[in-house]
């Protein structure tokens, strides 16, 4: 099974960071060079769990993107500086993915 199925069965990190239900399913987040938007993508080794707010801002349904801030903290396309101060630098996530899936791996072995 390759990493981006086995990343989708994961919970999305930021809200197992903020103990919270997630509100939407797992997607992956691929990690970027220099951790900024636009730069080219490290690859599918180097991708972690985010859900569709996390990782795309999208929104529950009469949910402003305060409201869903406050609820479920910040996501990567609004400020991504601000998910990185509340949730970790791109290698510490990235890290605690490998460590997640490497758990996940007798099971789906």
């Amino acid at each position: 099974m390759n990493r981006n199925l086995r990343v989708r069965m994961l919970r999305c990190i930021a809200c197992t960071i903020e103990d919270v239900d997630q509100p939407f399913r797992t997607t992956c987040h691929h990690l970027n060079f220099d951790g900024k938007a636009g730069q080219v993508r490290r690859g599918d080794d180097y991708s972690i769990p985010c859900c569709e707010w996390h990782h795309l801002a999208k929104r529950l349904p009469g949910w402003s993107n305060d409201d869903m801030t406050h609820k479920y903290g910040p996501a990567i396309p609004l400020d991504s500086r601000q998910f990185r101060l509340a949730y970790g630098s791109d290698d510490e996530l990235l890290a605690t993915t490998n460590y997640n899936l490497a758990r996940l791996l007798p099971a789906t072995a």
